[in-house]
């Protein structure tokens, strides 16, 4: 009895962490015609904010055609396509400061450029961890690509001609070549997606959570709006897809665009039930 006794007394001070909290935000469900609100509400955000957003837009763009011009230069024009799908699984990371300017918009303040660089600094340590994570996919993608391209190339390795291009992708023998890779970059791409549709805008809304919550939530998200969530992704990658293929300039406005509207796709998606 008196060990029991002398147990009880020192519990407190030897018992494990409490169990952990219940969440404090439930997944919504949407409608299926959802992401274009998003978008509306992007352009809204874009247009209410002086375009600022398109200052992100710029030093992407600029940043895009730099890499393209060194490639070009240096005869190696064809590793553009792993890079621009490489841009595409850290693009969220490129948005922080798009997010930061809907926000503000939201609570009724007016977005400043000094603010918005330096978004990041809400939740600092989780976000460079997402950004990590995401940049390790990013290059294990880029390793995968390029043991794809030379399973089949490695024989006749390309050179900076423009006929390469035809080659590759308009000839019957490149047909396992091109459904190899549309099958793994399809992969990482939903892998990317689930990962962080919506995780930036959670850490830096919330910031005192962590990565895991995070990435929790956004797969959580994607899981419960399937449909309309791959509607958003499809979405996504047209906009990308116009801002590359026009030699970068596309995506001063679809950068931004997208940027806003992922913002507002948290809102709708996310209902934190602690205030």
């Amino acid at each position: 009895m008196a060990d029991l006794t002398q147990q009880d007394e020192t519990t407190p001070e030897t018992s494990p962490e409490p169990a952990m909290q219940e969440p404090t935000y439930r997944i919504r469900r949407i409608d299926m015609d959802q992401p274009w609100t998003w978008l509306a509400r992007g352009w809204h955000d874009l247009r209410a904010s002086g375009f600022l957003g398109c200052v992100h837009g710029a030093w992407y763009a600029l940043l895009g055609f730099a890499l393209s011009t060194a490639l070009w230069l240096n005869n190696i024009l064809y590793v553009g396509l792993p890079l621009a799908a490489m841009f595409t699984l850290v693009g969220p990371i490129a948005a922080v400061g798009l997010y930061r300017i809907s926000q503000d918009l939201g609570e009724g303040k007016s977005p400043r450029l000094s603010d918005s660089l330096l978004a990041w600094k809400a939740n600092p340590t989780q976000i460079a961890l997402l950004g990590v994570a995401l940049l390790l996919l990013a290059f294990a993608w880029m390793r995968l690509a390029f043991l794809i391209f030379m399973m089949y190339f490695s024989d006749n390795p390309p050179g900076p001609e423009a006929v390469f291009i035809i080659d590759v992708f308009f000839s019957a023998d490149s047909i396992p070549f091109l459904a190899t890779g549309i099958i793994t970059g399809g992969i990482m791409a939903a892998i990317a997606f689930a990962v962080s549709a919506i995780s930036i805008p959670f850490l830096l809304h919330r910031t005192d959570a962590n990565v895991l919550q995070a990435i929790i939530v956004s797969i959580m998200a994607v899981r419960d709006n399937f449909w309309p969530m791959m509607l958003w992704a499809w979405l996504i990658a047209v906009f990308l897809a116009v801002g590359l293929f026009t030699a970068y300039v596309g995506l001063i406005i679809t950068l931004p665009l997208i940027g806003h509207a992922t913002w507002h796709a948290y809102k709708d998606l996310v209902e934190h039930t602690d205030h």
